[in-house]
């Protein structure tokens, strides 16, 4: 299972179980919404450290996969110049 999904069905099941405890706590409307907005604030800041974690994690994996391309590139034109280099010889 892909990794993004199991933490968005976690974070959406933790989301909805604070939800629900705060509704059935025995307290005032305004403090339960307070108490909501706050939840919310920190779930979504909780979301985008891990969504920056994995940007980050996707983006150093490309870098190096992209270094790696070009390394290759290197090697088969050096290889093809001294193909080249040697046929002409």
């Amino acid at each position: 299972m892909d990794k993004g999904k199991v933490l968005l069905g976690v974070a959406a099941g933790l989301a909805a179980g604070a939800a629900l405890g705060l509704l059935l706590a025995p307290d005032k409307g305004s403090n339960t919404r307070k108490k909501i907005g706050k939840k919310k604030d920190m779930l979504i800041n909780d979301m985008k450290v891990k969504l920056n974690g994995l940007v980050d994690d996707a983006t150093h994996k490309l870098g190096f996969a992209a270094d790696k391309s070009v390394e290759k590139s290197k090697n088969i034109i050096d290889n093809s110049k001294s193909n080249i280099k040697e046929s002409m010889s």
